[in-house]
């Protein structure tokens, strides 16, 4: 089974979830990827939570690049602060 380029398996065989943040907002993020353990090596799992992941996270991106660059509220910045 092929795995996705948005999961990577470590040496210890749990997944990891991760997604390259674009340009556009990775100011906010102060980081070029948001990285999240997945903490299981079911890889049935492992896809739903990626799945929910990768939505969440594209939500998120797109409503921050339709924001102004000046009204970008405090709340915002500091939840993207992972």
């Amino acid at each position: 089974m092929r795995i996705p380029h948005y999961l990577v398996r470590s040496p210890s065989g749990a997944y990891r979830f991760r997604r390259r943040i674009p340009a556009v907002v990775a100011r906010l993020f102060e980081k070029q990827a948001i990285k999240k353990p997945l903490l299981t090596r079911d890889v049935n799992l492992v896809y739903d939570l990626a799945l929910a992941l990768w939505r969440q996270i594209g939500a998120l991106l797109n409503a921050l690049r339709r924001l102004p660059r000046s009204s970008v509220p405090d709340e915002v910045t500091f939840y993207c602060q992972w």
